[in-house]
């Protein structure tokens, strides 16, 4: 009898582990070579997705309801296939799918995901849950078995990056205990494996331009969001858009912070972010809820939205948006800095705009006892040079500070419906 329970619970243990997910090809023929009409896993779909040499019409692999461990590393999607934005790729999950990144992750590593797209263009990852692994502990950066990154966008080469990428409707939740933890992360200066050191990509065409996120769920994290582009200013992204036009297309980002001090990511500020975007030309930032951990950052400057100076500042004509979000920070600092929206000089051009307009702040300050950060705490914090700025309702109750400091030909600058408490 005793050998009989064991050998049932070997096989429950064995359907756990092994748990996949199975994937049914829409149009498979649409790829040269054809990939098959349906995989028995996830793993085995993206790998043979990443094989395909061309396309002639959309492809989508709808999967099954289930889950699924992530391969070491996370799915990789690299395909050489020119794409476009009829002839796409769709990964769905339909809202029913768990990826879970494996345990351990490679010891040491800084560039474990649960889905990386490197080099290919015009894909669509939708509908997942997307969970670090509760088996991953070790924190330590140079020993770590942890998961860096929901997502991922990177370059394959310095002139061939992850464009026109769409990140939809996931849940994204790792663990932020670890330092190195980004939900959805795009950098092209630097490649897929040497995140540490800069090599940038060096046309438009290395560039991950194009990238969209839209209502995900991303939690439990150092950082939200991170974009940066190429360091030259003729390469910056371009169409960068995280949030889109309506209330029903914003991300939220929960729970983030722990510390500014984590690795050396190329071009990455060293200051916690809910999001970031560096190096990137007429972007959206809208309609996102952004909401730190409370008390939980206990390094570093605390940013809802950041937009640190371009590596190199950029001189075209272009519009920048940062509207109708709701950011919440708390700091675990006694005097630790915060700011709702950050966007020092260096990120504009003479003849740029940045539309910065009813976001809501709540619930800023310090949870730790005896905290005098008072002076440190801004709602928005401007200091760039732009052809024209507007800024309307900047809050809905109590400015601790506000700091601007502006040095531009025109300026239109519309504070409405402020009231202090």
């Amino acid at each position: 009898m005793r050998k009989i329970y064991l050998v049932l619970l070997m096989v429950c243990f064995s359907v756990v582990v092994n748990a996949q997910v199975t994937v049914t090809v829409d149009n498979p023929a649409n790829t040269t070579p054809n990939l098959n009409v349906s995989y028995p896993s996830l793993a085995s779909a993206v790998t043979a997705l990443s094989g395909i040499t061309a396309i002639s019409g959309p492809v989508t692999l709808s999967c099954a309801a289930g889950t699924e461990t992530a391969p070491a590393g996370g799915y990789v999607i690299n395909f050489a296939a020119a794409t476009t934005s009829t002839n796409n790729v769709v990964i769905d999950g339909a809202g029913a799918v768990t990826l879970t990144a494996p345990t351990p992750q490679t010891a040491g590593a800084l560039n474990d995901a649960i889905v990386k797209i490197i080099g290919s263009d015009f894909v669509t990852i939708q509908g997942f849950t997307m969970l670090e692994n509760a088996g991953n502990t070790t924190t330590t950066a140079a020993s770590n078995n942890m998961t860096e990154w929901g997502v991922a966008l990177l370059y394959a080469s310095t002139t061939n990056g992850a464009q026109n990428i769409t990140v939809q409707n996931n849940t994204i939740t790792l663990n932020r205990t670890y330092q190195n933890t980004f939900g959805i992360y795009s950098n092209s200066t630097h490649s897929a494996t040497t995140v540490t050191t800069s090599a940038t990509a060096t046309t438009t065409a290395g560039g991950n331009s194009g990238m969209k996120a839209y209502t995900n769920n991303i939690s439990n994290v150092n950082i939200g969001i991170v974009v940066v582009g190429p360091t030259a200013a003729a390469d910056a992204n371009t169409g960068i858009d995280i949030g889109g036009a309506a209330a029903g297309t914003g991300n939220t980002i929960t729970n983030f912070g722990t510390t500014g001090t984590f690795s050396g990511y190329v071009n990455v500020s060293g200051t916690v972010n809910g999001i970031l975007v560096r190096n990137s030309v007429g972007f959206n930032v809208s309609f996102n809820t952004v909401t730190s951990s409370a008390g939980g950052t206990t390094a570093g400057t605390l940013n809802g939205i950041q937009i640190p100076a371009s590596s190199n500042a950029p001189t075209t004509t272009f519009t920048n948006t940062i509207s109708n979000n709701t950011i919440s920070l708390q700091s675990g600092l006694t005097t630790g800095a915060m700011n709702g929206i950050s966007y020092p000089s260096g990120s504009a051009s003479a003849t740029s705009t940045a539309n910065i307009n009813n976001n809501n702040f709540t619930a800023f300050g310090h949870t730790a006892a005896g905290a005098s950060g008072r002076s440190h705490l801004s709602r928005l914090r401007v200091q760039t040079s732009l052809q024209l700025l507007t800024v309307t309702r900047l809050q809905t109750f109590r400015l601790i500070q506000r700091e601007v400091s502006l040095s531009f030909p025109r300026v239109l600058q519309h504070l409405q419906q402020e009231r202090k408490r």
